[in-house]
């Protein structure tokens, strides 16, 4: 008989699924009838109706709401226009951190939210609907729904009773069913869903659980991290965490474990509750395993009479020490389940909480940051695209993989949390956390209401309780740059991080603190310190930057560690390489790359110094801690680094080239060159110191370690190597020696070659790191043999070095001093301050040119009316007529744009069209190619613009066109007169052409070519 009707029973529900499905809504969740703890995904088809008509609550008052969720539930059955939705997304577009950075995304996140009901995406609330059959035998279950994000206001209800809710989008929350599931029966999990959008009822109070009231106007300011803050405003609302159904047998529960490592053992902190009617015992135990062998670890009984009455709840912890863990780190991420059972008197299980965790430690000791007791410095990068792919679990494992083998395993949340799956992969590849607030910048201007703040130290203390066990958090942070400028002194505002920070310790001490991420932290308050920066986007680059002195992004040297978790890397479009039209528009590449590698096609100049920049300020930054201290930091943003990780499978995605340049210069253990010179004549005399960086994953020392040098070719042949004794290097350490190497020699005199100079360093014969840098060879003979020695040339105050190279060149070179004939071109270099035009032109042949080098503000003796007088006060030139464009700015530029570049133009030949950057002045000197950008007339006729300076920057406000042309100047320029032509001319040719080819190709060919318009 029992079986006939269990038969039946089956039937029924199998009938009742097939007749929902037919109906295009979401299959029926089944809870499971044996005995055990279960969980169960609600991820998958709901049934979905916005809020309107007979479905909207007259406001959003909870009594209100709760009121309308007893009406629907009772007629759920009559009402036909009900449509499936899949749990978990956004009932809108996602738009986060960075708008279009990838088309292809942008055109997927279209077509998903065109596939919603009717009015999902606008409209100011809805309900979901998930039927749970609870069989007739299962009447013992007890019945959590757990909810790990669901923006913006929820309230949650089981056969239409209120069972629980949540105010805020990143907070978890769970609600018990069990009180209100019927065996045998259908029963209706409701949910009510209410995004911020502007009322006139905006001072309604919606408050949920938060203490103080909140309104629906204070509602628009709530924390949505980046979600609406930089792109489109899409007022988030939707189940867009996962949600489960937790089933075990009524009774005792473990509602919370919090496992608190040590090197040799652990504290854990239960908390374990007794929902149920009747009084519950047993004993609670726990086991601890290695996850990836099974091997024991401990065995522990924590209470063995253990017994709560109905309704009650307790709190107790256990400590274990004499333990010897395999250590958790993200270069080697050891595993262990932790399994804890409360077992009744009787055998029974009970309850039971499992979770992966692992051993580590993380402090602080003075500057430094020590990870399980050894110094640490972080080798990171952010952001991941967790923003845009949250629940992807494919992208997260990924996408952290490839930040593992790319060598960078320290990032940040950035903005918002990430969800439990996401901290899941960073606790198995191996990638550290620094776990930011589900804030941005909340205080950076007014402080908001006290709800609002209310809300967020909610939410954010949830956060610390949600994800604390995860070994890969080392560090939390309250906000992103909160504090900005005088804030970061404003009392009342160092109060609430204050008191925040308070009371996450509590909750957990075993993490280190940053007040906020990019401010300072005058508050004293925090355990680590951060301030962001620009570099190599918008300020100055590595190429001229000294990081071994103290600058703001750089070190607060206040005591505490220094660890930067925001340095720019410039930003490119993910689908194919390019500038992001955001930053084309705010003209931030132009200042590294011009409008050709910009605006064209190819897209390998902008990538190419993306590469270089982040390269070489890896290596540096990490070099310079023997200087200044510095605890770590993170690149930004990584996201940009993969083609194709938004829109594309897992399987097309592929890095860009400044993925290997960091994985290169973030290695463990890092071997290289101070050297910022990577264009060089054959057969050239370098000097350099040689570095390494011991950051060894096992905390090794070394002794008596060599390094091999090489030049390879294209072909990857080795044209010539040499070793070179470095000796010993201890743990943490950073040493450099000097030493000098000589580029090879061209067999066959091409014009130029492609090489790389390549680091090995041996153990003996065990290859510890390498190390590459591409570099081109220029053969000086081949630019030597371009000079006209039937042209005549004077020489008046150029510097010695260049004098001698044109000597030596073959040039007809005479001195202006004395000169005796008519020449055709008269050089005037940086040490002449008083020749005047009238007398240097009497000296020309017809048609003749004089070209002025290096002259900056003294320029304007020779061309007045071009370049304009010199304000001594303001140290700039300025026009003292009503028209004001002419100006003059003294620099350290690093990039000059070729004008109209074409490699069949003579002015040109022989140069690539980045090759006016970055030249080198030998003696590890900064790398820059210019010291003033002149403000000239480019509308008249007789001028003639040849290469275009504008200065790195931030962000601009106005028109940014005019902006544009009020910001640039031209370093090189050409203007023709009657009698011959003048080139004003303020690229370093003097103090590069012993060392650099481009200066000497660059001479050569304005000393040859004929200018034109």
């Amino acid at each position: 008989m029992k079986k006939r009707v269990l038969l039946i029973t089956n039937l029924l529900l199998l009938l009742s699924y097939l007749a929902v499905a037919q109906n295009n809504v979401s299959p029926s969740v089944i809870i499971p009838s044996k005995i055990g703890v279960h969980k169960i995904s609600l991820e998958g088809n709901w049934q979905f109706i916005v809020a309107r008509n007979n479905f909207m609550p007259l406001s959003s008052a909870p009594s209100e709401v709760d009121t309308k969720a007893k009406e629907i539930f009772s007629s759920l059955k009559s009402k036909g226009n009900w449509s499936p939705v899949k749990v978990p997304q956004f009932l809108n577009r996602i738009s986060w951190w960075l708008p279009d950075v990838s088309l292809e995304y942008e055109q997927q996140e279209k077509k998903r939210v065109t596939q919603l009901p009717d009015g999902a995406t606008t409209t100011p609330s809805a309900w979901y609907s998930k039927v749970i059959i609870l069989p007739e035998n299962s009447s013992s279950k007890e019945v959590y729904a757990n909810f790990e994000g669901v923006a913006l206001v929820s309230r949650v209800y089981c056969n239409g009773a209120y069972v629980g809710g949540h105010l805020g989008m990143f907070g978890s929350f769970k609600c018990r069913l069990t009180p209100y599931l019927k065996a045998g029966q259908d029963n209706q999990l409701l949910v009510y869903v209410e995004r911020g959008v502007k009322s006139k009822e905006g001072d309604k109070i919606i408050s949920v659980e938060v203490s103080v009231p909140v309104t629906q106007n204070m509602l628009l300011s709530f924390n949505k991290s980046m979600f609406d803050k930089i792109g489109p405003k899409y007022n988030v609302m939707g189940i867009w965490l996962p949600v489960t159904l937790e089933v075990h047998e009524t009774g005792g529960r473990i509602d919370d474990v919090f496992f608190n490592p040590t090197l040799v053992g652990h504290t854990m902190e239960f908390t374990i509750e007794n929902p149920s009617e009747r009084v519950v015992s047993g004993n609670l135990s726990y086991t601890i395993t290695n996850k990836k062998t099974g091997k024991l670890l401990v065995q522990q009984m924590v209470n063995s009479s253990l017994r709560l009455t109905p309704k009650q709840s307790a709190n107790f912890s256990i400590t274990k020490t004499g333990l010897k863990p395999e250590l958790w780190s993200p270069n080697i991420p050891n595993l262990y389940v932790l399994d804890v059972k409360w077992i009744s008197s009787s055998g029974k299980l009970i309850h039971q909480w499992k979770e992966q965790v692992g051993y580590r430690t993380i402090s602080t000791k003075g500057e430094q940051v020590l990870l399980n007791g050894k110094p640490y410095w972080s080798r990171g990068a952010n952001m991941p695209p967790y923003g845009y792919k949250p629940n992807d679990e494919s992208v997260a494992h990924e996408f952290l993989k490839l930040m593992h083998d790319g060598n960078t395993i320290i990032t940040r949340t950035h903005g918002n949390p990430w969800n439990n799956m996401w901290f899941k992969k960073a606790d198995e590849i191996g990638i550290g956390i620094s776990c930011e607030g589900a804030t941005w910048a909340l205080l950076a201007k007014d402080i908001p209401p006290a709800g609002n703040i209310a809300a967020w130290k909610k939410e954010q203390l949830e956060i610390v309780k949600q994800y604390r066990n995860h070994p890969s958090i080392l560090f939390y942070v309250v906000s992103n740059e909160g504090l900005p400028n005088e804030d970061a002194k404003n009392v009342e505002k160092l109060a609430i991080y204050k008191d925040i920070i308070t009371e996450m310790r509590k909750l957990d001490n075993s993490r280190l603190i940053f007040q906020t991420s990019g401010n300072p932290d005058y508050n004293n308050v925090a355990d680590i310190v951060d301030t962001h920066s620009y570099w190599d986007w918008y300020m100055s680059s590595s190429y001229v930057n000294d990081y071994t002195k103290p600058k703001f992004g750089l070190s607060l040297q206040d005591g505490r560690p220094f660890l930067s978790q925001e340095v720019a890397v410039p930003y490119s479009m993910i689908d194919d390489g390019s500038v992001h039209p955001s930053y084309i528009g705010r003209y931030s590449a132009q200042a590294w790359v011009g409008d050709k590698g910009v605006y064209g096609k190819d897209y390998s100049y902008f990538q190419e110094h993306t590469r270089a920049v982040s390269k070489l300020k890896a290596e540096k930054l990490r070099y310079s801690r023997v200087e200044l201290a510095s605890a770590g930091f993170m690149l930004f943003s990584n996201v940009t680094w993969i083609q194709n990780a938004l829109s594309k499978p897992v399987t097309q995605w592929k890095p860009f080239p400044v993925y290997e340049g960091v994985k290169n210069a973030y290695k463990p253990v890092l071997v290289g060159l101070t050297n910022t010179q990577y264009v060089f004549y054959a057969d050239q005399q370098v000097s350099s110191d040689l570095f390494v960086v011991n950051d060894d994953i096992y905390t090794r020392d070394f002794k008596n370690l060599r390094v091999q040098l090489s030049f390879k070719n294209s072909t990857g042949k080795a044209i010539f190597s040499y070793q070179i004794a470095f000796g010993d290097i201890n743990y943490y350490q950073v040493k450099r020696i000097p030493m000098s190497f000589k580029t090879p020699v061209f067999i066959d005199a091409p014009d130029a070659q492609d090489y790389t100079i390549n680091l090995v360093l041996l153990d003996g014969t065990k290859e510890i790191s390498s190390n590459v840098y591409p570099v081109r060879l220029i053969n000086r003979e081949i630019i030597k043999q371009n000079s006209i020695r039937s042209k005549i040339i004077a020489l008046s105050g150029v510097a010695p070095q260049l004098s001698n190279y044109l000597w030596s060149a073959g040039w007809n070179v005479k001195e202006v001093k004395g000169l005796k004939e008519k020449v055709d071109v008269i050089l005037v270099g940086s040490y002449d301050t008083e020749s005047k035009k009238e007398q240097l032109q009497n000296l020309l042949k017809p048609n003749g040119k004089i070209i002025i080098l290096g002259q900056g503000e003294k320029a304007h003796r020779f061309c007045e009316e071009i370049i304009s007088s010199y304000n001594e006060e303001e140290m700039t030139f300025k026009d003292q007529t009503p028209n004001k464009e002419n100006t003059i700015q003294m620099v350290q530029g690093e990039f000059v744009e070729m004008l109209n570049y074409n490699a069949d133009n003579p002015l040109f030949k022989g140069l690539q069209p980045m090759d006016w950057k970055w030249w080198a002045l030998g003696d590890q000197k900064p790398a820059f190619v210019t010291t003033a950008s002149h403000k000239i007339k480019i509308n008249k006729e007789n001028v003639i613009p040849i290469g275009r300076y504008l200065e790195p920057h931030a962000y601009w406000s106005g028109n940014l066109k005019e902006v544009y042309q009020q910001k640039i100047g031209y370093p090189v320029f050409a203007v023709n007169y009657d009698w011959g032509q003048l080139v004003v001319c303020d690229l370093i040719i003097e103090g590069a052409i012993e060392k650099d080819p481009r200066a000497g190709q660059t001479i050569s060919n304005f000393l040859t070519a004929e200018i034109i318009k």
